[in-house]
């Protein structure tokens, strides 16, 4: 299989870009040519398996370098400031200087934790990330946005901490993704849905077409066709961070980096929570959602919301309901704590703005908007939609 490259741009340093690049045994290429310093300090995933870990080793040594590997067990409980601590600890154990290298290989919470140790080391050194799951190779690992949950009062803010900072490669070797669970490969389906519901304002309207007939066929990690979505996905967010890297531009068309936010307000409010039951196409779970899975749920919620307010039709929101199901991903969950709650919960989400929830919505044409101007009966209507019969009759 041929490598295939995707050239993301960056504004915030004049003519700053990087390279992501797709395909089959690279992990052990991602050291050699960015490595300007002597040392590197490898942050990795324990679910890594260890031999894809020695390629990289393998690839360290042999470049000469000076080097640390800091195994970290990575989930949204391990998301905080306590964990960047120990990667900032472990680059200044190992003297790592601005000139030398972080290498991330993991999920997206991974990249999210290092990315922002590395932009806090002595304000700022070289990351390369090496995402190992679909959903941190078509978003996580891409744009520069990292970030660590901290917790309030109890309640806990997701990705309420971080920092813009790029990496200087992203590297996509696909044959990380043969050890993952099939949930985890499937939860990264929902952000591939996500991409293809903005395609219509960022350059590829075809996007949702073929992202919807990949999850009707099936998507396995060895299919032919799986790189090839890997790349759209990575160049329709190219072009969005290209436009509006600090998300600051909602006045854009489509509403600029902001966009990408689509489903999130809605899935940031429940995918921390404990004690949810859904069924996923093949079984009933217990427990807490991936961060996937909350944004195949906050999709169909956005895709409800749309219709509510006029901007697609029923059908278009049926379809969307669909698509999230055919990609083996709930549709519906029960345990939802009240109404009430779950807004309280998006009140405190970091898109706010002037203390008003802002909501990302679609069109039929695939174009997305920015709405702050949703009254709570709306969102209350966009929330039933992925509460179980029974939890409709309750809230």
């Amino acid at each position: 299989m041929a490598k295939l490259s995707v050239k993301v741009v960056t504004r915030a340093v004049a003519g700053a870009s990087y390279e992501v690049h797709i395909g089959r045994r690279l992990l052990g290429r991602s050291v050699g040519p960015l490595a300007k310093g002597r040392r590197v300090l490898l942050v990795v995933d324990s679910n890594v398996p260890a031999t894809s870990i020695g390629e990289l080793v393998g690839a360290v040594e042999r470049a000469g370098k000076q080097y640390a590997v800091l195994p970290v067990l990575t989930s949204e409980k391990a998301k905080t400031l306590g964990t960047v601590a120990k990667v900032l600890e472990a680059a200044a154990t190992l003297s790592l200087g601005r000139d030398d290298l972080m290498i991330a290989v993991g999920g997206g919470v991974l990249t999210d934790l290092v990315g922002l140790a590395a932009g806090l080391h002595r304000r700022g050194c070289q990351v390369v990330h090496c995402p190992s799951t679909l959903l941190a190779m078509v978003d996580g690992s891409v744009g520069g946005k990292t970030a660590a949950n901290i917790e309030v009062d109890g309640r806990l803010i997701k990705n309420g901490v971080g920092v813009f900072h790029q990496p200087v490669r992203v590297v996509c070797d696909m044959d990380l993704l043969a050890s993952l669970p099939e949930r985890t490969f499937r939860a990264g389906l929902a952000e591939c849905l996500k991409h293809g519901l903005l395609g219509g304002a960022f350059a590829d309207a075809t996007l949702w077409d073929e992202t919807v007939l990949a999850v009707e066929r099936g998507p396995v990690v060895g299919s032919a066709g799986l790189p090839a979505l890997v790349a759209r996905n990575v160049r329709l967010k190219a072009a969005v961070v290209a436009l509006d890297e600090r998300e600051t531009r909602d006045d854009l068309p489509g509403g600029g980096r902001m966009a990408l936010n689509l489903g999130h307000t809605f899935a940031h409010a429940i995918e921390t929570l404990h004690g949810l039951s859904w069924f996923d196409g093949r079984r009933v779970r217990r427990g807490t959602l991936l961060h996937g899975e909350a944004v195949g749920l906050g999709l169909i919620c956005a895709a409800t919301l749309s219709a509510e307010l006029g901007c697609c039709d029923r059908g278009f929101a049926d379809r969307v309901r669909l698509a999230v199901g055919l990609a083996g991903l709930p549709v519906e969950v029960g345990g939802l704590p009240p109404d009430s709650e779950l807004l309280a919960r998006m009140g405190s989400d970091k898109k706010v703005k002037g203390g008003r929830a802002r909501f990302v919505v679609v069109s039929d044409d695939l174009r997305p908007a920015v709405r702050s101007d949703v009254a709570p009966s709306l969102v209350r209507a966009a929330l039933a939609a992925i509460r179980t019969s029974q939890g409709r009759k309750r809230r």
